[in-house]
């Protein structure tokens, strides 16, 4: 049997909210037909039902085998199940219940107040981030000059005279971040909003509930609120995880429930946003608007068709990992090169990397009898790099660390033609002077052989 966080309590309730059916399930709806929905979440080793006429409890219990389809269950709650005289509501079984509330009390906290400032350190720029392709590099850069009215001026007149049109709708303002957590997207979507001068923002939905489509065009409408009018400024606003806020409508296609509609009326009010975004006067303040996801995938595909630029990011590479130890380890400077292929080897993130610098300030305020600052880099490095690379195993998931696993696995595939390439390379060079050599130790070898 699976674990009780895969259990559901369900039962059925007459479409009032707050309001519970007090008939059993058996008469609200067939055990075929009921079998028959939950098989489209996912496979489910349990259904249990009152099945005896003089039970007359109300409710019942399914368990499912995947976890993700039992989250997926709860959370379009409730459903619509073919053929049955009411909604079935579901919820978390036994164990679940205070979590469960728990987390629902926190997703009003960020319905309510879903647009929220970012803050920006004064050092965050275009020349101390990190890029670890010159690719990247244009393409940020490219975001900033579609946020630049000027440059947007320049280019219609260029664009009239050339093609001799005039471009009716400018280019699309949203964009895609797309990589593993903890991989530098925050920190790009800083990096627009100070070198455009742009006020920053985030926007991270809870639980999608009854009024979140609205809660959502609500927030929208104060972001052209604070970019219109003669006192307007330019806004960037960073939607995390859009994943689960714009999630693939064909995925729910099968799904007949209040969050699955809640769900497809948020995608399609965003849509109408978007496409408002393109018919803005030009003299209006610039907004760019980025989504963060480490499934690209699941996205809605009409949501990625208004994308204008795609940015993937991924580990920080070896020269990203000595930049980051030349920016935060100056006591250390000769070592930078053994730290950041360390690092590189353990597939650290930046998040690690910065936890491995606050590890080294720590460990050097406990020290005794020791001037601060007195830091090495194998004494002190090292060690704390060694004991974050073993927190991730204690505090991440397996399978985050499977996957570092295999990421360092392809790293050393790939280097392979490399190292063979320069052996190959090595081995020509030293020929002749290896036939020197014999020929030197032949050389010294033949008069000894004439005495024997």
């Amino acid at each position: 049997m699976s674990s009780t966080g895969s259990r559901i309590y369900i039962r059925a309730s007459d479409g009032t909210k707050g309001h519970l059916a007090i008939c059993p399930l058996r008469d609200v709806v067939e055990r075929q037909q009921l079998e028959g929905y939950l098989q489209r979440y996912g496979d489910f080793e349990d259904l249990w039902l009152p099945w005896k006429a003089a039970d007359q409890r109300p409710f019942g219990f399914v368990t499912f085998k995947d976890s993700a389809a039992a989250q997926r269950f709860v959370e379009w709650s409730p459903h619509k199940v073919p053929d049955a005289t009411e909604e079935i509501i579901a919820k978390w079984g036994q164990g679940q219940k205070k979590a469960q509330t728990q987390w629902k009390s926190s997703a009003r906290d960020h319905v309510e107040g879903m647009l929220q400032p970012l803050e920006v350190d004064a050092d965050v720029s275009m020349r101390n981030y990190h890029f670890e392709s010159e690719q990247k590099k244009q393409s940020l850069a490219g975001i900033l000059k579609s946020a630049d009215g000027a440059y947007q001026d320049k280019l219609a007149a260029s664009r009239k005279i050339i093609t001799g049109r005039v471009p009716k709708k400018g280019k699309p303002q949203l964009h895609l971040f797309c990589g593993p957590p903890a991989t530098g997207k925050t920190l790009a979507m800083k990096v627009i909003a100070a070198e455009g001068g742009l006020k920053p923002f985030y926007m991270k939905l809870g639980e999608l509930g009854y009024n979140t489509s609205t809660a959502m065009q609500n927030a929208l409408k104060e972001v052209d609120k604070m970019s219109s009018g003669p006192d307007g400024v330019g806004v960037a606003v960073l939607i995390d995880e859009a994943e689960q806020v714009f999630s693939s409508r064909r995925s729910m296609q099968d799904a007949n429930s209040v969050k699955v509609e809640a769900k497809k009326e948020l995608v399609r009010a965003f849509l109408e946003w978007t496409d408002g975004l393109q018919s803005r006067p030009r003299d209006a303040k610039p907004i760019v608007v980025v989504m963060a996801t480490n499934l690209r995938s699941s996205i809605d595909e009409a949501v990625q068709s208004r994308v204008g630029k795609t940015i993937e990011f991924s580990y920080p590479t070896l020269a990203q990992c000595k930049q980051h130890f030349a920016a935060n380890a100056p006591k250390v400077k000769k070592w930078h090169w053994l730290l950041a292929a360390s690092s590189r080897l353990l597939v650290m993130d930046f998040r690690e990397l910065e936890a491995v610098h606050d590890l080294v300030c720590e460990r050097d305020a406990e020290k005794l009898g020791v001037s601060p600052g007195d830091v090495k880099a194998f004494s002190d490095y090292l060690p704390a790099m060694w004991s974050v690379w073993s927190q991730r195993g204690r505090h991440g998931s397996s399978d985050r660390t499977a996957s570092r696993m295999i990421d360092a696995l392809k790293l050393i595939i790939w280097q392979l033609p490399y190292f063979s390439y320069h052996l190959r390379v090595v081995r020509h060079e030293m020929q002749p002077l290896r036939q020197k050599l014999m020929l030197l130790l032949n050389a010294v070898l033949q008069p000894l052989r004439a005495r024997l």
